[in-house]
């Protein structure tokens, strides 16, 4: 795997040691991190977004899709945080899923997650950090 850090974004996908079409020694295309081979089975699939997949229930469905064959899109807060290793190890998760930085109250990253997808549980929940209030205090 690897993480393609973009502006706002990061974007977690399978490395590939083949040599693309373009040449790239790393087997990539374009700058999103996904093989040309790679990218047309995704192509032929239906493909969903799930965010929140860092979390209990979203993770059992993240299984749950690549396991009935879905390409799955999938938000976490961070892609490279290595709590969000265990997504990368699932069953078809190599051909199948990528991981999409995104905070919920970013538009513009979570439309970004969204591209291409045929549809969306969304199963996150955005943490406000200037909202939460210490109970102690």
């Amino acid at each position: 795997w690897i993480c393609v850090e973009h502006p706002d974004l990061v974007v977690a996908s399978p490395v590939t040691s083949r040599r693309s079409r373009r040449g790239r020694q790393d087997g990539m295309d374009r700058e999103d991190g996904i093989a040309g081979d790679q990218r047309k089975e995704m192509a032929s699939q239906p493909r969903v977004c799930v965010t929140g997949a860092g979390g209990y229930i979203a993770s059992w469905l993240v299984k749950l899709l690549l396991a009935r064959g879905y390409a799955v899109h999938a938000t976490v807060r961070d892609p490279c945080d290595p709590k969000n290793a265990y997504l990368k190890q699932l069953d078809k998760a190599l051909e199948n899923l990528r991981l999409f930085k995104a905070d919920m109250l970013d538009y513009d990253a979570v439309a970004t997650a969204f591209v291409g997808c045929d549809g969306v549980f969304h199963l996150a929940s955005p943490v406000p950090i200037d909202k939460m209030v210490d109970k102690e205090a």
